[in-house]
C-alpha cells in the first residue's frame, strides 16, 4: 500500500506453497481489502479462483476458493451493496466442459461463502438421453462424475456415488 505520493506504507505476501496470483483488489467498506485471483496452493483442482479478505494493514482475515477439477481463474472482484462480493473470471471446470473457457460469475456473502447453488435446466418436456460421458469425453456407465447429453442440446452434470 502506498500513500498519495507513491511512498510505500506497508506490503504483504499472501498465498501458499505454489503459484498464487492476484488480479483485482478493492478497498472494502470496513477499510480492509478484497483480492481476487487464482491459486495452485489451495482448492479442489489444479488451479482455482482465490478470494482473500484482509484488514486495513493487509493481514489476511479469511480466504475462499472456488472451482472444480480443471483450471479456474478469478479476474475481478467488487463489494456488493449487501456487503458480499461479486467475482468474475474464467472456468474450464464448469459450464460447457470443452477446450474453451466459460465466463465464471460468483456471488458470495460477506465471509466469501456461497449460500445457495442454482441449477437452471433447459425447459424441455420431452428429451432423450443421447449419451453419458466422463470428464475426458469418453462414453461411460461407471460411477463418479458424468455429463448427460440430451437430444435438445442440454447437458446435466451428475456425480454418482457407488
Amino acid at each position: 500500500k502506498t500513500d498519495g505520493s507513491g511512498n510505500e506504507e506497508w506490503s504483504q505476501t499472501l498465498g501458499g506453497e505454489y503459484c498464487d496470483s492476484g488480479y483485482s483488489v478493492q478497498q472494502t467498506t470496513d477499510g480492509g481489502y478484497i483480492i481476487a485471483g487464482d491459486t495452485y496452493s489451495f482448492g479442489a483442482g489444479s488451479k482455482d479462483v482465490y478470494l482473500i479478505k484482509t484488514n486495513g494493514n493487509g493481514d489476511e482475515e479469511w480466504s475462499q476458493t472456488f472451482g472444480g477439477y480443471f483450471l479456474d481463474h478469478g479476474r475481478s472482484v467488487q463489494q456488493t451493496t449487501d456487503g458480499g462480493y461479486i467475482i468474475t473470471g474464467l472456468t474450464y471446470s464448469l459450464g460447457n466442459v470443452d477446450d474453451y473457457p466459460d465466463l465464471y460469475l460468483i456471488k458470495t456473502d460477506s465471509e466469501g461463502n456461497i449460500n445457495s447453488t442454482n441449477i437452471i435446466e433447459t425447459p424441455t418436456i420431452n428429451k432423450t438421453l443421447l449419451k453419458t460421458i466422463d470428464i475426458l469425453g469418453r462414453e461411460t456407465t461407471n460411477k463418479g462424475f458424468q455429463l448427460h447429453i440430451y437430444d435438445d442440446g442440454s447437458v446435466e452434470k451428475k456425480y454418482l456415488i457407488k
